[in-house]
């Protein structure tokens, strides 16, 4: 079954619970709804999609309707969707403000917490509010964990800005217009190259990193940056990753992870498998690694000023070899 329709099936199921609480047995459907919508949204942490989050949202506020129809009681509704609603919107904020990633689920607490107190009249029923309160807690500690972990790897990386960068060689993916073929880095020579690392449809900084290439796309192209996505998943995932984060560029097969693990940008393990740091990587025209974004800072990549600062002065150090598009090369 795939995660999508795994997470519609448990939105059902919380609906039915919420109904189950409204004609039939008010405990045991607001325990179902819980369940659901508890097992609902870890489901979303393997596949971080518009389908998948709307269908944890319908499971939420499913979740919210059986607590008010069991208990009457609008605080502790409420509290539930306070917690519920910003677990998996993380992705939106942070494509323009890093600090929204942790304070989103924080926030939820906070006011979760607060109006389950003032609805403490409820009794016991207070006690359906607490799933969600503890995966919000675990979302809030895990987030903040991440910002750190992604920080220490990029500093420890053994790539330096301003440093030749190491050859790249890799596949093109299985399914794309270059299947077959293999890339190579010190073929570029005479272009920027920028290469992104993308870790499946599931990870937020990878939705938003593709975004901001894809919408930084006509500054990328004016300096003539070629852009290559590396992925560590091959075969027919291929179409369901390119289309579930918007991807344009050629796509590359990283086979386990085997070159972010030479480079140390290795951040987890997933499945016992390795599992790279999302980071977007520009190379010169002369090979030389001229910037490498911070998984804890996106918002460097978001920053227009920022690319064409980088690409200006590159494009200034080495003029004939990366003239913008239109416009003549120095002599």
């Amino acid at each position: 079954m795939s995660v999508t329709l795994q997470v519609f099936t448990l939105a059902l199921i919380s609906a039915g619970g919420a109904a189950a609480a409204a004609t039939l047995h008010a405990g045991a459907g607001v325990v179902v709804a819980t369940l659901a919508t508890v097992l609902c949204g870890f489901a979303v942490t393997q596949q971080n999609t518009t389908s998948t989050r709307l269908g944890f949202y319908v499971a939420v506020i499913a979740h919210a309707a059986s607590i008010y129809l069991a208990t009457r009681s609008p605080w502790l509704a409420a509290a539930s969707l306070a917690v519920g609603l910003p677990l998996h919107t993380g992705i939106y904020s942070l494509a323009r403000y890093r600090w929204l990633q942790v304070l989103h689920p924080v926030a939820g607490l906070v006011a979760g917490i607060t109006l389950a107190v003032i609805g403490r009249g409820s009794g016991l029923w207070l006690l359906a509010v607490v799933p969600l309160l503890l995966v919000g807690v675990m979302v809030s500690a895990t987030g903040i964990a991440a910002v750190r972990n992604g920080a220490t790897i990029v500093r420890r990386a053994k790539l330096s800005v301003g440093r030749p960068m190491p050859e790249v060689e890799l596949p093109f993916r299985a399914g794309g217009d270059r299947a077959g073929e293999r890339f190579k880095l010190s073929e570029k020579r005479g272009r920027f190259v920028l290469l992104a690392y993308v870790r499946g449809d599931w990870c937020p900084v990878c939705h938003v990193l593709m975004r901001i290439i894809t919408r930084e796309r006509e500054q990328l192209e004016k300096h003539d940056v070629d852009v290559y996505i590396i992925t560590p998943s091959e075969g027919a995932m291929h179409d369901n990753l390119r289309a579930a984060l918007g991807i344009r560029s050629e796509m590359l097969y990283d086979e386990d992870a085997a070159l972010s693990r030479s480079f140390g940008l290795i951040e987890m393990q997933r499945r016992g498998k390795d599992v790279p740091l999302p980071v977007a990587l520009l190379v010169g025209p002369d090979g030389t690694l001229l910037d490498i974004s911070r998984p804890d800072d996106v918002t460097s990549y978001a920053s227009k000023t920022r690319l064409a600062a980088v690409l200006a002065r590159a494009s200034a150090a080495t003029p004939a070899a990366a003239a913008p598009r239109g416009s003549e090369a120095a002599p």
